[in-house]
C-alpha cells in the first residue's frame, strides 16, 4: 500500500518497458522455499511480550524476512511521509 499521491509524484519517472505477451503469467522463482523457511524462522522467534522496543522488533522481523529479501526491503524502506527508514 502507498499513500495516494505517490503515483502522482513519481508519473514522469515511470517507463513502459514493454507487455506481457497473451497468456504468459509471472512466477516467483523459490517462493515456496522462501515461504517454508521464513516459517521456521517465525517458529524460533522469542515470545512478542519480551520484546522491549521498537528496534528489538525491527532486528526480529529482519531476522525471519532475511535481510537480502525482497518483503524486508519494501517493509524498511519507504514510509507513507516518503521517510526512508535508517537502517543502522
Amino acid at each position: 500500500m502507498h499513500a495516494s499521491d505517490v503515483l502522482g509524484r513519481v508519473r514522469d519517472k515511470i517507463t513502459l518497458v514493454g507487455v506481457l505477451a497473451p497468456g504468459y503469467s509471472l512466477k516467483v522463482a523459490g517462493a515456496g522455499e522462501e515461504i517454508g523457511e521464513i516459517k521456521r524462522r517465525r517458529e524460533n522467534l522469542p515470545p512478542v511480550e519480551s520484546v522491549l522496543n521498537l528496534a528489538q522488533f525491527e532486528r526480529m522481523a529482519k531476522g525471519v524476512l532475511g535481510a537480502d529479501s525482497r518483503a524486508w526491503k519494501f517493509y524498511s524502506s519507504y514510509a507513507d511521509d516518503g521517510a526512508s527508514k535508517s537502517l543502522v
